[in-house]
């Protein structure tokens, strides 16, 4: 089902992962606003910004929202163009189509419009306000001329029109974010182990991002396979029932040296003990604080029941040391 994907993220709140709604506000106003469409997801993305905030857009939009039934137009030709965003002014281009289907301006006009009102910078500019003031005009009239539409209402939505353009956003900008955020909310939904294999293994190096997917990864039940020198690779992934905790986020190990212990492996088969990982183990690659670091993160358990014990016996190894000259039974 379509909605799906809609109620799993936007509206339940499984924001993880998930483009543009990593903010705690953010997500709020999702759980609140609950979108249902990429436009509704754009007037999202639209409004949650410094200027809409600071103005209580977004409380104002919700509330429309959920009385959406009540909301009076004074023209047919408003509700058109403001009827996606209950009522409200929400991108540049509502506010250009207003120009040239209610008051007559034709597109270099109404792209002209845009221009006057949008740059705060011209807001004191001498020129710019007489400029705003010849449109200003215009408007009323021709919606008066072209739509019959009163100049007390004409001059009410030019007002709504100025107070949005001091912080105006373009719904073509705003619609390519939400299609990415809706894109991510997708894969979320559907295919979970590829979206947290690839998600999680862009942050590699950040423990505090890693911890939050992990932590979700365990609220959607999903089964972890917890670092295993045998199974896992150096970047999340998952065998299509299991994820596969990645080797290279092992701090202090390094993506690169896990590289070259998997290529060994997928080579010459698995590892048979800590022996025989150390023989084929290159020394270039591998030295001892980095076999510290897997055997701490229990990357040798599918080979040995006691961790603690294991990594007392690296004791052993001082720095210097080639390991792949070391050769010790262990348990």
């Amino acid at each position: 089902c379509i909605r799906d994907r809609w109620k799993h993220v936007y509206h339940n709140g499984r924001f993880c992962g998930v483009f543009q709604f990593t903010n705690q506000g953010a997500r709020q106003f999702s759980l609140d606003a609950k979108p249902e469409n990429i436009e509704e997801l754009a007037a999202l993305t639209a409004i949650y910004r410094p200027g809409p905030l600071k103005a209580n857009v977004h409380r104002k939009y919700v509330k429309a929202k959920k009385n959406a039934d009540s909301i009076h137009y004074d023209h047919p030709i408003i509700k058109e163009i403001l009827g996606p965003t209950f009522g409200f002014v929400t991108f540049q281009e509502q506010f250009m189509l207003l120009a040239q289907k209610l008051a007559g301006f034709d597109p270099g006009e109404s792209d002209k419009l845009r221009k006057t009102l949008v740059k705060k910078s011209l807001d004191t500019m001498h020129s710019k306000g007489s400029e705003k003031a010849i449109a200003r005009e215009k408007f009323i009239k021709g919606a008066k001329e072209l739509n019959e539409v009163p100049e007390h209402i004409s001059s009410k939505l030019w007002q709504e029109i100025e107070n949005f353009a001091v912080y105006g956003f373009n719904k073509s900008h705003a619609a390519a974010y939400a299609i990415i955020a809706y894109q991510t909310a997708f894969l979320k939904t559907y295919y979970p182990h590829e979206f947290f294999a690839a998600s999680m293994s862009m942050e590699l190096s950040n423990q505090k991002k890693l911890s939050e997917f992990y932590e979700e990864l365990k609220r959607l039940g999903i089964n972890i396979i917890r670092p295993d020198i045998n199974k896992c690779y150096a970047d999340f992934s998952s065998d299509g029932k299991n994820f596969l905790y990645a080797l290279g986020a092992i701090k202090s190990v390094g993506f690169e040296a896990i590289s070259k212990i998997v290529e060994e492996r997928n080579k010459n088969g698995v590892f048979k003990d800590l022996t025989d990982f150390i023989n084929r183990a290159n020394p270039k690659y591998i030295n001892k604080l980095q076999l510290e670091g897997l055997v701490k993160a229990g990357a040798f358990d599918n080979l040995y029941k006691n961790r603690h014990s294991l990594y007392l016996s690296l004791i052993h190894i001082s720095e210097p040391t080639r390991l792949r000259r070391i050769s010790y039974a262990v348990f």
